[in-house]
């Protein structure tokens, strides 16, 4: 395979906007910040045949009027003082690459073609989110070649634009079809407008309402050296996990998807001690009637939990099912009102709440292996021979714990799971992606109680070590946390535990001089900030001051006998005093 030409393609005469970029650019170019250089992560490619071949002059017409129509593939992005814009152009120009495929197959050079398309990042500040080649043979063109910008396009948009491709094809010359309505531009008016800022504040409330009750982690447990490059990413291929997933579904009526989201989130809960899971779901936020086929990114996370203790798997999917129906209705919000909901359901807490147990469907169907599934036996253990698990790539840093993207396969289904090795090894992963397999055959057969679900996973705690206690609704390394309020205010303290009636703990910590904090309010917020990233403690539940030290400060009644000075928990609602929060 050879490049043979770079063609310069001149767009003119289009629409031209300057608005605030929407909700979800705004959560991608947050992804993205965080990929820093590797934000090619975020590309995405596709190729389109052409059977009987075409005219390389027809195909760039075909481009060009795709480039034309939707705004998305001509606007840049630009971020002043905290805010997002979406720079659409009404002109400019792109080179199209084209390359001879020579001795090899149209379909793997174009595979190669798409790979350096996708392989390097873009500028999005100065650089339209879309890269274009074609493949020829005999010098006609025979595959249509596609990287864009995650920024640019989601799934659902992408096959609005392979549809008028493929119709454009035929008829170069033809109206695109009026299933094209709104585009980015149209979907941020909608947004700043009554009904968008009326769902926002719906979506907001409920953020409100799950923080406020929800674990503040399921992360809250012993960290393992992780591996040279931090997240990992595995596929497991399996025909049989297909297969009993679809006969779970039939079983149950309940959808295909909410039986898988059932199974990794009652898999990870039973790895991480917790009976509820908080996290994100993955969803296509068109459900205004004007955003069906919006070409653009509108995908993003929205906030999912569900509560499953003592439940049975066909109890737990169907919560997990009404909750993910909620978590659907309410993804179009402002992340940045969010995260300062987050931050202040943080300070309340005294603990670091991380979403980052995450997850994507993104089947547009259930595969050929539906059918099969309920016309042929069911002989699962022959399929689970049959299943793969492989590496796919690793990354030094990406803003997630735990993520699961689920594919369609032709005759299986594709689990590809990407986690941070400091919390979940390797090896893990591997049992994780086992267990939700067995989980699932084993329900084919019937409804599974907790013990039942419990031995069909067979899932070793993460939480191993010793001094974790409970707390609230999570788990506190003690020991971890004594040092980190003695590294916080001076050897002049101690921290005690107080059991109470439901097994949980109530924390207690007592100071002499805290190295000039003026307040409970004050020691509270330094401690909030000095947490950072940490899962592993929260803040105390009562702070108290004293005017001297007792002789042993192990001795909880010997502090109890000195003079107190100010205690309280430190969280009284109002913004604390900076003064001293750097001491």
């Amino acid at each position: 395979m050879v490049e043979i030409a770079q063609i310069k393609m001149n767009i003119s005469g289009c629409r031209e906007a300057d608005t605030p970029a929407t909700y979800a650019q705004r959560g991608m170019w947050w992804a993205m910040g965080v990929m820093s250089e590797d934000d090619a992560f975020f590309n995405e490619g596709w190729t389109i045949p052409v059977p009987g071949g075409a005219r390389i002059d027809e195909v760039i017409t075909v481009f060009r009027r795709v480039v034309e129509r939707f705004d998305t593939f001509r606007t840049t992005f630009h971020s002043s003082e905290g805010t997002l814009r979406q720079i659409v152009a009404a002109g400019g120009s792109l080179v199209v690459r084209v390359h001879d495929c020579g001795a090899a197959t149209v379909e793997d050079a174009a595979e190669d073609v798409l790979q350096g398309l996708v392989s390097t990042g873009f500028r999005a500040d100065v650089e339209w989110p879309i890269r274009l080649a074609i493949v020829v043979k005999d010098e006609r063109a025979q595959a249509l070649v596609l990287g864009v910008s995650h920024l640019a396009i989601d799934l659902r948009g992408w096959r609005v634009v392979e549809r008028t491709i493929a119709r454009l094809l035929t008829d170069p010359s033809m109206t695109i079809p009026e299933e094209v309505g709104w585009q980015p531009v149209d979907v941020a008016a909608y947004e700043s407008s009554r009904a968008g800022q009326a769902a926002n504040e719906a979506a907001l409330d409920r953020w409100r309402r799950i923080l406020s009750s929800a674990p503040p982690s399921m992360f809250d447990f012993d960290t393992v050296p992780e591996e040279r490059d931090r997240y990992w990413q595995l596929r497991m291929t399996s025909s049989a996990l297909a297969m009993a997933l679809t006969v779970v579904a039939d079983r149950t009526r309940i959808s295909n998807s909410a039986v898988l989201i059932a199974a990794a989130s009652t898999v990870f809960g039973r790895y991480s001690g917790h009976t509820e899971t908080v996290g994100h779901l993955n969803v296509a936020n068109r459900i205004v009637e004007e955003s069906e086929n919006v070409v653009g990114y509108l995908c993003w996370d929205s906030l999912f939990h569900v509560e499953s203790e003592g439940l049975s798997f066909d109890e737990i999917s169907r919560r997990c099912f009404r909750a993910a129906l909620d978590s659907y209705c309410h993804g179009e919000y402002d992340r940045a009102q969010a995260l300062a909901i987050q931050e202040n359901a943080e300070y309340r807490l005294g603990a670091k709440i991380d979403l980052g147990w995450q997850f994507n469907d993104c089947r547009e169907a259930i595969g050929s292996v539906a059918e099969l599934a309920l016309s042929a036996p069911y002989d699962f253990d022959a399929r689970r021979d049959e299943t793969r698990i492989a590496f796919v790539d690793s990354w030094p840093h990406i803003g997630t714990r735990f993520y699961i993207d689920v594919y369609d396969e032709p005759d299986s289904i594709a689990i590809e799971l990407l986690c941070d090795t400091r919390y979940i090894p390797v090896a893990a992963m591997h049992r994780i992606l086992r267990a939700i397999e067995s989980l699932l055959i084993a329900a084919t057969e019937r409804d599974l109680t907790p013990d039942e679900i419990d031995r069909s996973i067979d899932l070793p705690l993460a939480r191993s070590g010793t001094g974790w206690i409970r707390h609230g609704k999570g788990w506190v390394n003690f020991p971890a946390l004594r040092q980190a309020w003695l590294g916080l205010v001076g050897p002049s303290a101690a921290t005690f535990a107080e059991p109470l009636s439901d097994g949980t703990f109530r924390l207690v910590a007592y100071s002499g001089a805290a190295r000039g904090y003026r307040g409970v309010g004050d020691v509270h917020t330094a401690f909030v900030r000095a947490l950072g990233d940490r899962t592993d403690i929260c803040a105390p539940d009562h702070y108290i001051q004293c005017s001297d030290t007792p002789m042993d400060i192990s001795d909880k009644d010997e502090w109890n006998r000195c003079a107190v000075t100010k205690q309280g928990t430190g969280r009284d609602g109002r913004e604390p005093s900076a003064a001293g929060l750097d001491s």
